[in-house]
Formats: structure tokens, C-alpha cells, sequence
């Protein structure tokens, strides 16, 4: 047996427990711990490439702009990851 939907207390214990840093998202069935995963690791990768292509030297907006052709993420998610407000 799988379980892949937690009530919304075992998330946040299994959560704060591994400190993994999930994203959870309550649904009316529960929380998706498997989305959960996928949401950090997309997370996880997107970080790394705006690390990556920073270091490369490139501007602020070239970065976004990878990201987001790259990642299929929006220039909002990419912006928020950066510590940027979003107007």
C-alpha cells in the first residue's frame, strides 16, 4: 500500500521533521506529498540554475530569462526565488 495523500498535520510533521522544506498544498483529499516532492525539486533545480547562470556573469534579466525558457517556470516564480517583489 502507497500513500501518497496525507491529512494535513502528518505533512506538516513528516515536513518538519525531514526539515526537506516542502511546499504543501491541502486538498480536499489531503496533501499530495509526492507533488510536494516534485514541487521542491523543480525548486531545488530552478535555485541552482540561477545560481549557475549568475555566476556566468550574466544580467539579472538574461538569468530570468533562461530560467523561465529552460524551466517552463513563470518570471514571477523565477523572481520570487530571487528575493524580488513582483509589481
Amino acid at each position: 500500500m502507497i500513500f501518497e495523500k496525507f491529512d494535513k498535520d502528518t505533512a506538516n510533521f513528516v515536513n518538519s521533521v525531514t526539515t526537506l522544506g516542502l511546499e504543501l498544498v491541502e486538498e480536499e483529499e489531503g496533501v499530495d506529498m509526492c507533488l510536494a516532492m516534485e514541487r521542491k525539486e523543480q525548486r531545488d533545480n530552478v535555485n541552482g540554475a540561477i545560481k549557475a547562470y549568475s555566476s556566468l556573469g550574466l544580467s539579472q534579466n538574461d538569468v530570468i530569462d533562461k530560467v523561465v525558457e529552460n524551466f517552463g517556470v513563470t518570471k514571477e516564480y523565477v523572481l520570487e526565488l530571487m528575493g524580488m517583489k513582483t509589481a
